[in-house]
């Protein structure tokens, strides 16, 4: 089955959410604001398969995540610096109850008791999870902390004096010749 990850992932996705089939499988629902939809994957693999499609993996984007915030466990991940989007998992991305949440799509998150929340969205739709209220408070400023670093870096500035080089290699030389010149 092919999966329109277009669908699957944008501006409109609210989190994944997973669901076990009569036969014991686990699947998908997307939950976004026009609508769910089911994909016969966990939240974890599309979760992989979605940052595939936009360039990374999951392995990467964690690493990349690593590199900026540190060693912290459970790391948020940027799906798509272009479109705003990063994501972050309730629990381990290893077990199946792990829900994966767009940092954008969060309105508000309310603790019912000390092992459990209520999460609302941007569009009113509201989640029970069962984690801490400072366990989910900390994945969240970690997403915030990761947006931040990522969109708050400068963009590309040419100066306006620029060094080009003239780059030649001899034919009978291992290295090559790098002239500067000016224009």
């Amino acid at each position: 089955m092919k999966i329109n990850m277009l669908k699957v992932m944008n501006s409109e996705t609210i989190m994944f959410v997973p669901e076990w089939k009569d036969d014991g499988s686990l699947r998908t629902i997307v939950v976004r604001t026009e609508g769910k939809m089911l994909v016969d994957m966990s939240p974890t693999d599309l979760m992989d398969a979605v940052l595939r499609y936009y360039g990374s993996s999951l392995k990467g984007a964690k690493d990349g995540t690593r590199t900026i915030l540190g060693d912290i466990s459970m790391q948020p991940v940027v799906v798509s610096e272009k479109l705003g989007l990063y994501s972050f998992p309730s629990i381990s991305p290893a077990n199946p109850e792990c829900i994966w949440f767009l940092h954008h799509q969060i309105y508000s998150y309310t603790a019912i008791d000390k092992k459990k929340i209520v999460v609302e969205m941007m569009n009113g739709t509201k989640i029970t999870v069962e984690t801490s209220h400072r366990s989910f408070d900390w994945k969240v400023k970690q997403a915030s902390h990761l947006r931040c670093q990522m969109e708050g870096r400068p963009a590309y500035q040419v100066k306006e004096t620029q060094v080009s080089y003239y780059i030649n290699k001899k034919l009978k030389d291992r290295n090559y010749d790098i002239d500067e010149f000016y224009e």
